[in-house]
């Protein structure tokens, strides 16, 4: 057996820091915290290459004491609890004591810190965990600290931080919800000296409109509009404010779901489902809501202690809180008429007689079991009068006679022996998916100048996203021309002529969140948006004519079974089907 050994402090500390620093963003929330729970109304954030390089925070809080500088960088140091009982009653963001000790093993720090009271501050350096240098310095009240070089001494957690842009994303995303909870603080944020965010520092007092126009601030004008407040409390032990989108602007992840609760930025899987459950039937699968969602809850009720980041946190009872949530949500949007209330289906029973041999036959039947009783119908490429057949030319979609519309979207064909439906924007992009990769290949994508140049704004982090990796560049190949005004502020010039319904602005950010510019632009994905986008939709009406003439492109197609997403642009029921169900034959 190897021998059992103490470890090294310095050992013990890199190892701890391995838990609490994840990545350049752990460093900023963990500092942005300390100077929130200092008091701090004023917080600039300087960033170099991600992260990577370089991290300041600035502050104007309370600051540190001199003689306790040097303790507040040792492990389980802190100001924030003292007792056992204090552990079960955490009122501060920060408890834990160890993420300056953290911090500081694997980076070269400086930090810079005076109180009210004291005529000037104190400097500490440190390299590695190791003290350097200290020494007065005259400066405001408040602490800056400044890390560089993160991860220097432990190569092995170096080598997997990803690229800039991803670590600076993480970056954004903080500082982005803990403005929106924050609207009394001023939050500055500087990438390699360039703005990239700053906040309004509203008001001192807050109060639901002050946080309506901070989600303007951070945001957007377009997502504020869109937002509605839902206020409720759950035995006076709970209460919820949330701000929710209306179902008709969404986001291809949940990274625009927040959830604070005693104003402490957490993930949680089980609130996250919670807000998409009050949305069920309101968005497509795949989509998630934009919400930001606020909780009060007693601290003693609530465990933050789970882990180092303190990013999880343990509630009583979740199945509880998971219904409260999503059913305040999901009434507030019944009451604005987005979702309709439709009253239980009544069981209609239905008395036939039938003859047949001479015999009467009563049948009572329920419509409702009708209804529900599993339908043999299908995509007719896996009919079975397809299911043996190699040649492609055999699986073409038939002849077939158009009969109507039901539903504004699906059409109604007849063929020989089957009746045919189809999904008609469905088959729409599968049709323009297969026409739009023809003419790219071919360079053949026509563009259109705008009369009125569409402008649009975007929440810091896409914005960060679309300038990153060419993404401008990559819109133009496309038949996009969009430049960037500024700030967060774009203007598109050209657009694809097929993209008729791109004409103001939230059209353009409802095609962009489709895109989802969050990941690398792919040619693959870029086709099916612009498909989907170009293609007749669901609820518009249709004349007989242009029915016909979708059925025959659709026969031309590729691939004439499925639209670009994989859902199916036709099924079939058989006539024996629809006899039996009739019991014209038993």
């Amino acid at each position: 057996m190897t021998e059992i050994i103490k470890l090294t402090e310095d050992l013990i500390n890199k190892i701890a820091a391995g838990e609490v620093i994840e990545r350049p963003a752990s460093i900023v929330k963990e500092l942005i915290e300390n100077s929130i729970d200092a008091g701090a109304d004023n917080i600039n954030i300087l960033i170099k290459d991600g992260g990577k390089k370089e991290i300041i925070i600035e502050d104007n809080g309370k600051g540190i004491p001199k003689d306790q500088v040097e303790l507040a960088f040792e492990r389980h140091s802190t100001s924030k609890i003292k007792s056992l009982n204090d552990l079960s009653n955490i009122n501060t963001l920060g408890f834990r004591g160890e993420a300056l000790s953290s911090i500081v093993a694997v980076s070269r720090l400086e930090i810079e810190t005076k109180t009210a009271i004291s005529e000037v501050g104190i400097k500490l350096k440190f390299e590695g965990g190791k003290l350097l240098e200290k020494k007065e310095v005259a400066m405001n009240q408040g602490t800056r600290i400044k890390i560089s070089d993160l991860f220097f001494n432990t190569p092995a957690r170096k080598k997997f931080m990803k690229t800039t842009e991803t670590e600076f994303s993480h970056i954004i995303d903080l500082i982005e919800n803990y403005a929106l909870i924050y609207p009394n603080i001023y939050f500055s944020l500087k990438h390699n000296s360039k703005e990239i965010l700053v906040s309004p520092q509203l008001s001192t007092t807050i109060d639901d409109l002050t946080y309506l126009e901070n989600i303007s601030y951070i945001l957007g004008k377009d997502i504020a509009k869109e937002m509605i407040q839902v206020k409720n409390s759950m035995n006076d032990t709970i209460k919820l404010t949330a701000f929710i989108a209306k179902p008709s602007i969404y986001r291809k992840n949940s990274d625009r779901i927040s959830i604070f609760v005693n104003k402490r930025y957490i993930k949680s899987n089980m609130i996250t489902n919670a807000v998409r459950n009050a949305y069920k039937n309101l968005l497509l699968s795949g989509y998630y809501p934009i919400a930001l969602i606020s909780l009060e809850i007693n601290p003693t009720k609530i465990d933050v202690n789970v882990h180092p980041t303190k990013r999880e946190i343990r509630f009583p009872d979740e199945d509880a809180l998971f219904q409260f949530i999503s059913e305040s949500i999901r009434k507030k949007l019944e009451e604005i008429n987005i979702i309709r209330v439709i009253e239980d289906k009544k069981i209609i029973k239905v008395k036939q007689s039938i003859k047949k041999d001479s015999d009467q036959v009563n049948i009572t039947g329920s419509l409702e079991n009708w209804i529900n009783e599993p339908v043999e119908s299908r995509s007719i490429i896996q009919s079975e009068q397809f299911e043996t057949v190699q040649d492609e030319q055999t699986t073409k979609i038939p002849k077939l006679k158009y009969i109507g519309q039901i539903f504004d979207i699906y059409l109604i064909f007849q063929g020989k022996n089957e009746m045919y439906i189809v999904d008609q924007h469905a088959a729409a992009e599968r049709i323009q998916y297969e026409r739009i990769i023809d003419h790219y290949k071919k360079a053949k994508i026509k563009t259109q100048i705008l009369l009125s140049p569409i402008s649009f704004e975007l929440p810091s982090k896409e914005s960060q996203q679309l300038l990153e990796s060419n993404n401008l560049e990559k819109l133009s190949k496309f038949g996009f021309e969009v430049a960037h005004f500024g700030g967060n502020t774009f203007v598109v010039k050209k657009v694809p002529v097929l993209l008729k319904q791109i004409k103001d602005e939230k059209s353009i950010i409802e095609f962009l969140n489709d895109l989802d510019i969050s990941k690398t632009f792919l040619d693959d994905r870029m086709f099916k948006t612009m498909a989907c986008h170009s293609s007749l939709r669901g609820g518009e009406p249709i004349t007989d004519l242009k029915a016909q003439k979708l059925l025959e492109e659709l026969r031309k197609c590729k691939n004439s079974f499925s639209c670009c997403h994989g859902r199916p642009t036709i099924i079939s029921i058989d006539e024996k089907f629809l006899e039996k169900k009739f019991q014209r034959k038993l």
